[in-house]
Parts: structure tokens; sequence; C-alpha cells
């Protein structure tokens, strides 16, 4: 089946970073192995090249723009190595969660899919070592080729902002971890 959507208005947005991870996620638990999603620059790509945009008006990009999905493949690419564990989100409509795995590491990716800030409890006994974010205060350091995982100030808990990306590192707990009292 070919499936093609010509030049979405949406392709700078945070939304369809967020967009692209909910597909990933669902087309890797299903066992695809490999996927085409867009051109690499202009109206359809991850980049908008370096040229003036054909449609100012309605496609809000400008010469040399850098889109938010770009940064969500360059992330992606860290983790190609790693296997996709399925994951169910208490509320798929609103926010997408898939875990990567390599044995020594889990990653898991969310993306929110609303125009309001979703609150992200881990399970219980996950959590958090350090995050990245992909959202309208981190875009422009992203842009700029500044480096953006951080330490969260809770653990177990944070805020995702309206169509935002991240990437969370957990920290592991290996049986050889447990204390013996």
């Amino acid at each position: 089946m070919y499936l093609y959507t010509r030049h979405l208005l949406g392709q700078p947005s945070l939304f369809c970073a967020g967009w692209t991870l909910g597909s990933l996620k669902y087309l890797a638990e299903s066992g695809v192995d490999a996927i085409t999603y867009y051109e690499t620059a202009g109206q359809g790509g991850i980049i908008h090249g370096d040229h003036t945009p054909l449609s100012p008006g309605e496609f809000m990009a400008a010469r040399g723009d850098i889109y938010p999905v770009y940064f969500l493949f360059r992330e992606m690419l860290k983790f190609r190595d790693f296997s996709v564990r399925a994951t169910e989100s208490s509320h798929p409509h609103r926010f997408s969660s898939m875990l990567l795995e390599d044995g020594t590491d889990q990653i898991l990716a969310l993306a929110n899919h609303t125009s309001s800030v979703q609150a992200i409890w881990l399970t219980e006994g996950m959590q958090m070592k350090s995050t990245w974010i992909l959202d309208e205060n981190t875009i422009a350091d992203l842009r700029l080729g500044k480096e953006t995982w951080q330490s969260p100030m809770d653990q177990s808990f944070f805020s995702l902002n309206p169509c935002a990306v991240a990437f969370v590192k957990l920290i592991s707990h290996s049986p050889n971890d447990e204390s013996t009292d």
C-alpha cells in the first residue's frame, strides 16, 4: 500500500514531530523493518533548505529552517541499535510512549499530541536519569547546536508541554544493585 500526502502545512511544527514518534512507535511494535517518511528539504522535508517558501502566507517556514522532526530523527538515530518493547499509554490519543532497550540502557520516548500540558507519571519502579525535551522552549537551542539533555528535578514525574517530544533515560535497576541488609 502506498500513502502519500503532498506538503503538509504542519511540517515545520512540533505536532509533526510528535505525530511521527507515535507513528514510529506503532509501526516498530508491529514489526516493520523499514519506513520512509519525508523528503529531505522543502515543504515535505525535515529541513526547509536554502530557498524561499512557495506559499509563505500558509506555510510557516523560512529559508534555512530546521524542522522539529529533524531533531526527533537525530535523537532516534542515537538508539538505532536498541530494540523496541511494546508499551501502553493510559491516554493514547493524548500521548504516545515507546520504550527502547539495548540490554544495558532503557530510553522512554514520549510525545504529547495535545495543545495542553500533559502530566506524565512513570510506572512504579521506573526513575529518570536524564531527559531530552523538544518543545517551544528548546527548539531555538537545538537549532543553534546546543545539547539539551538534562537531569530531572523529580525522578518519577514531569510535565510535557503542548506538542512536545521527550526522551527519558531511565535508571537501570539490576539484581546486583539491590542491597542485602
